[in-house]
């Protein structure tokens, strides 16, 4: 006989169909910009590195970026800022959703080649994040949405990025 929790577990292992999938994230997009907020989560990560470094010794509210708006946020600290909370939110949901599909795995790095890939390729991410003052999900659930030509060019850049570095991944990482 089967357990209630089992046949949870049975249903969230199938693949969820694109069409709910969609109207979950539509209404998610729609609440953001119903209350004139974006998804920030590369300024909240921003914010966790600076609460660490402050935990650490290294005080960087001096600088010119945390005056302002941005003082206010690092004063209340990791519990009272929304943004972490939401940051939160995504990665443990995003850890339940691959445990729950039987997809999550911890996995041996192949090469030297591999780890300066990844690492050159997350720098390149965190950098382009900060250069374009939000990440991808700012962008997909805030400027698209809204119609936002910084979105749009956003996103066409995304996928040129995306093709040159799955190129250069084949040809000198593999």
């Amino acid at each position: 006989m089967q357990t209630f929790r089992s046949r949870w577990f049975q249903k969230l292992e199938k693949p969820w169909p694109i069409e709910l999938g969609g109207m979950i994230l539509g209404v998610l997009a729609f609440w953001y910009f119903i209350f004139g907020k974006t998804v920030g989560v590369q300024t909240t990560v921003l914010y966790w590195g600076v609460w660490l470094g402050k935990t650490l010794g290294f005080d960087a509210s001096s600088w010119s970026f945390f005056q302002g708006k941005h003082a206010k946020a690092l004063l209340g600290g990791f519990w009272h800022h929304a943004g972490s909370l939401l940051v939160l939110g995504i990665i443990v949901g995003s850890l339940l959703g691959a445990l729950t599909a039987s997809e999550f795995r911890v996995r041996r790095i192949a090469s030297g080649k591999q780890l300066l890939a990844a690492s050159l390729g997350g720098l390149l991410m965190g950098y382009g994040g900060r250069v374009a003052t939000t990440c991808n999900v700012g962008v997909y659930f805030g400027l698209i949405p809204s119609q936002s030509l910084s979105g749009w060019l956003f996103m066409a850049f995304v996928f040129l990025g995306a093709g040159v570095g799955s190129w250069m991944l084949i040809k000198y990482f593999t």
